[in-house]
């Protein structure tokens, strides 16, 4: 298939994943610090930073876990029990305008998501007509970002079946991408996926370190175009000033 422009995703049809890393302080940790991420690439980075020691300074002690489910991991941060995720960047704007005391500190991917298929002949959107797709996480980023998708495609309800499965199968934080090999060790015990595999994944994850701030013009274009279906998806509107943390 081919891949959308930069323009593209600023007028919505782009599969925009974007990870983002949240937390209320980013400040020197007082506990312990545990560091989330869902099962996809961009977690990598986080375990390779606790591993390679890039946390020493700000918390020596710090650990990664993986979260398997979307839902799970929402429970966890209104529970509090997770300080610092890589969430999908809608998740952290909606749990931001919940008042949940979210902030975003980076972007760590500029677009996870792809339509895969043997079939050569699928190379747009348009093409899926009749087809069936499997997508994980219904109700979710893969689902909202196909949903427009297929309405910018002018597909309707019914055009593609839709199969939904339950989940997927810049120091380190750029040393991970000049090191695949070291990066997917530090992770693949916690993701439950073999350490070639992972860095076999690393081109396609389009992997980054984005400040908040800069990345907020682009964030806000996606959230516009995801919140045209449902405004309830980024919590109801645009979150202010104090989501942008750095």
């Amino acid at each position: 298939m081919t891949l959308p422009t930069r323009r593209d995703v600023l007028a919505g049809l782009s599969a925009l994943s974007v990870a983002t890393l949240a937390s209320p302080s980013i400040l020197r940790a007082v506990a312990p610090l545990a560091l989330y991420g869902p099962p996809a690439a961009p977690s990598a980075v986080l375990a390779h930073a606790v591993k390679g020691g890039f946390l020493k300074d700000v918390a020596p002690a710090a650990v990664f876990r993986a979260w398997k489910t979307p839902d799970e991991m929402r429970a966890a941060v209104a529970s509090g029990s997770m300080g610092a995720v890589v969430m999908p960047s809608y998740a952290a704007a909606n749990l931001h305008n919940r008042g949940l005391g979210l902030g975003l500190l980076n972007v760590l991917t500029t677009g996870l998501l792809y339509v895969v298929s043997k079939d050569e002949s699928l190379k747009t959107v348009a093409s899926l007509k009749g087809r069936t797709l499997a997508l994980p996480f219904k109700n979710d980023m893969p689902d909202f970002v196909m949903a427009r998708l297929l309405a910018k495609a002018g597909l309707g309800q019914g055009d593609v079946t839709l199969e939904y499965t339950a989940s997927p199968p810049e120091a380190a934080l750029a040393d991970a991408l000049a090191d695949p090999a070291a990066a997917a060790d530090a992770v693949a015990d916690a993701l439950g996926f073999p350490p070639d595999i992972i860095a076999a994944s690393f081109p396609t994850s389009h992997l980054s370190a984005i400040p908040a701030r800069a990345a907020r013009e682009t964030l806000e274009g996606f959230y516009g175009v995801l919140a045209k279906a449902n405004p309830a998806i980024i919590g109801g509107k645009l979150p202010g000033d104090g989501f942008y943390l750095v």
